[in-house]
């Protein structure tokens, strides 16, 4: 045999080899490195989430109300994405930081929320039989709308520590690099920090 032919048989036999022996021909995508999360980002999330959300539900609101003849269903939907955006909302920090289990705030502003519909349905309720609507109303909504800050306040105020559990789980060390004025030589320069636990 020519020796030119010898190198393209030993490649189609090995070839050919690998294919009876069910190689792995099959593609798998490159799985992506988890990278440091960090809070200001995590508390983005929470605001904007919030925000976007709870604008989109009151447009619909306000939409669907103008005029004599109110969409009902669109005031309706409104109300659900709305309630949504700011019951969810101040949680999606939490998301971002891998930790998507319903917080202690997320109950608490879902207990705000709801004592809040009762304020309000009582109010309605009131109105309906013509009595005033007593301190009492107010009361309850004001007690529903304290659950629910100190829910979204409690949600945001942890972020840091949700963040830093990620970080930290993943192995992502706690250095920091940052300007600064170094006195004693009357410099500035960067300075490194090196956080052990």
């Amino acid at each position: 045999m020519n020796r030119m032919m010898i190198i393209p048989v030993i490649m189609l036999t090995l070839l050919g080899s690998q294919t009876a022996l069910g190689g792995n021909n099959t593609y798998t995508a490159p799985v992506a490195r988890p990278t440091p999360k960090n809070t200001s980002t995590a508390v983005q999330y929470s605001v904007m989430g919030t925000l976007l959300i709870g604008g989109v539900g009151t447009l619909l609101i306000l939409d669907g109300a103008k005029g004599m003849g109110a969409d009902e269903g669109e005031v309706a939907l409104g109300i659900g994405i709305g309630a949504l955006g700011v019951v969810l909302g101040p949680s999606f920090g939490h998301a971002y930081a891998d930790r998507p289990k319903p917080m202690k705030g997320s109950w608490l502003r879902l207990a705000g929320a709801a004592v809040t519909g009762l304020g309000l349905a009582g109010m309605g309720m009131a109105d309906s039989f013509g009595n005033d609507e007593g301190a009492g109303v107010y009361v309850i909504m004001g007690i529903g709308g304290a659950l629910y800050l100190y829910g979204a306040v409690s949600d945001v105020a942890s972020l840091g520590r949700s963040v830093e559990q990620y970080n930290r789980r993943h192995g992502f060390s706690k250095v920091r690099i940052r300007p600064c004025y170094f006195a004693q030589h009357d410099a500035v320069g960067l300075k490194l920090t090196i956080g052990i636990d």
